[in-house]
């Protein structure tokens, strides 16, 4: 797939990248209010509202770049194609896509073990909460949250398969998941000091 590094648009590249970020940095900050839930125990209900906020934009991130490749320009299969989208054919572009999809999800398979099977029931549960709950609302119906590990899971292997694809393209940044144990430590560490502030700061003004 590295001959095709070419056809990227260097600013769709970009955004698709953000978007990873997004998600790890989204679901981080979300693990973080969850596992502190006992620490905000009777705080303002406003870190609930936050810590409900961050799983929602998770959600529509990952969405961004996994859901509907049809007609999402950040779909990560579209960005591969986006510098020379409006002159290929649908032929050839479809067949530039489904290369990079059958790639990427045999990586899936041997990085995570998460067969075909197993992607297209939790990518249908994603899109399924993205549609009906989290950018659109459905009336009288259960709306339970993904498992946000597995789709922060898969935004790393992406970030990593980009780097055997695009060989052309200078990554000068270091893994996603390489990043993503101390920027979960830093955030956690911050809301428990800010949680302990808070507390002390009520207690003194009874």
């Amino acid at each position: 797939m590295a001959q095709n590094a070419d056809a990227v648009d260097p600013e769709h590249f970009r955004a698709l990248l953000g978007l990873l970020d997004d998600v790890a940095k989204n679901e981080a900050c979300f693990r973080a209010f969850a596992l502190s839930r006992e620490d905000r125990r009777g705080l303002h209900q406003c870190w609930s509202q936050i810590s409900d906020a961050l799983a929602l934009a998770t959600v529509n991130s990952w969405c961004m770049v996994f859901g509907a490749w049809g007609s999402n320009p950040t779909h990560w299969t579209n960005v591969l194609v986006s510098q020379h989208a409006n002159t290929l054919s649908k032929r050839r572009k479809r067949r530039m896509t489904d290369s990079a999809r059958r790639s990427f999800r045999a990586h899936l398979a041997e990085s995570i073990n998460l067969d075909e099977e197993a992607w297209t029931t939790f990518h249908r549960e994603m899109c399924d909460f993205r549609n009906n709950y989290s950018a659109h609302r459905a009336i009288k119906a259960i709306h339970p949250l993904p498992d946000l590990a597995i789709a922060v899971r898969i935004a790393f292997e992406l970030d990593e398969w980009l780097r055997h694809w695009a060989q052309t393209q200078r990554l000068d940044y270091p893994l996603l998941k390489t990043d993503a144990q101390p920027y979960a430590q830093a955030v956690r560490a911050e809301l428990g000091q800010a949680f302990e502030a808070l507390r002390t700061r009520r207690q003194g003004s009874l």
